[in-house]
């Protein structure tokens, strides 16, 4: 519902469910405007994105996990720098809805997706910076606030879902962050 009273409404809401029991999410989804339902048997995250992209129509394409709640101004600030013909990928603020566990305080003081308030740019010298150690490439964002051009898909192919069972949970778009830069 967040995403359906943003500033720039989406062209469309492309709702990939992996897996889920019973018909509440097909309902739901089907229940709102913009929006299509794609049943995805096969498992992972970067094979549901990449199921996705192939539904959607538009040339933007945006990531967010149905876990997420957004500000009204998300998508337009998200979106805003993909104008600019050289800008392939954006990535948004992500904050925790409460930090009220132990785990919670240690996640964010640890390993938060919050990176701060400022506009931060990454190019191909993100990568050599980093010497010969591997570049943070988590530090560009996270999967529940990520935007990219579709040429970014037509030029380098989607998620790898090799990535996907046994791995991290950001380790496909920590690839996919690699092979942008």
């Amino acid at each position: 519902d967040s995403i359906l009273v943003q500033s720039r409404l989406p062209d469309e809401i492309v709702v990939v469910d992996e897996g889920s029991r019973g018909p509440a999410i097909r309902r739901v989804t089907l229940e709102r405007a913009r929006t299509v339902y794609i049943r995805h048997e096969a498992s992972g995250l970067s094979a549901a994105r990449n199921a996705g992209i192939r539904a959607a129509r538009g040339q933007l394409l945006v990531f967010t996990l149905d876990s997420a709640s957004h500000h009204p101004l998300w998508l337009e600030r998200l979106t805003g720098r993909l104008g600019d013909s050289a800008t392939l990928a954006s990535a948004g603020l992500v904050l925790p809805f409460e930090i009220e566990t132990e785990a919670q305080y240690l996640f964010e003081r640890v390993w938060t997706y919050n990176r701060g308030y400022r506009t931060r740019e990454f190019a191909g010298a993100f990568l050599s910076e980093a010497g010969h150690r591997a570049a943070p490439v988590w530090e560009i964002g996270s999967g529940v606030s990520m935007a990219f051009h579709r040429r970014a898909f037509q030029e380098l192919g989607g998620f790898d879902e090799r990535l996907d069972a046994g791995t991290t949970e950001n380790s496909g778009e920590a690839e996919l962050w690699y092979r942008l830069l």
